[in-house]
């Protein structure tokens, strides 16, 4: 974690992500950032002409208080929207997802980040609500569920089309050392991006 801003590895893979297709940060976008990290809203926040706007699901810590599985926005309003280590506290994950393809316009993207064990399928059981049980379970104790590798399916099940994207692998190595993006060799991928599409984008056509 950077000691002057306090981004962690997730973020800064996001803003080298973002840096290299400044296309996505235009000023004809909508964006929405949920659950706003401070060290990504500073820089969001100061892209001009762009219609920033953060939610979260504790009032105070954005601009407006929202459910993820329920969002009070318009079918199609967003150009861009990123979640960030959201989806892993969130009980009904699939009607989270639908939600934001909901809000996706057609050629909008959504920006999903969050730990994926890559080598099994999700694990989740509502009966574990103790916080101890969830730290043993899923290894933080307001987790719910560890996503797996079954994760892409629950996307394309909610209208998403993903393709996965490992900064680690588009950098090269002197870089990847030099902001600090470099995986620590886990099966648990926590900085890798779901660069998500709505698949009624495909059948609308070009």
């Amino acid at each position: 974690m950077c000691p002057g801003c306090g981004a962690s590895v997730r973020h800064r893979a996001l803003a080298l992500f973002l840096r290299d297709r400044p296309h996505l940060l235009d000023g004809s976008r909508r964006v929405l950032h949920f659950a706003p990290e401070p060290s990504l809203r500073r820089v969001f926040a100061n892209v001009p002409r762009t219609a920033y706007l953060t939610a979260d699901l504790e009032p105070g810590r954005a601009q407006l208080s929202a459910d993820i599985t329920d969002l009070p926005f318009r079918d199609g309003w967003f150009g861009l929207v990123i979640v960030s280590h959201v989806l892993e506290h969130v009980p009904a994950l699939d009607a989270a997802l639908r939600e934001l393809e909901r809000v996706l316009s057609t050629d909008g993207v959504a920006l999903l980040i969050h730990p994926v064990e890559e080598l099994g399928p999700t694990y989740e059981d509502p009966s574990i609500v103790d916080p101890a049980a969830r730290l043993l379970a899923f290894g933080q104790d307001d987790h719910v569920r560890v996503l797996g590798n079954d994760y892409p399916d629950r996307l394309r099940e909610a209208g998403l089309e993903a393709r996965h994207h490992r900064c680690s692998d588009e950098l090269p190595a002197h870089a990847t050392r030099r902001f600090g993006v470099l995986d620590p060799g886990s099966t648990l991928r926590a900085s890798d991006i779901y660069v998500c599409v709505p698949k009624r984008a495909e059948a609308n056509g070009p």
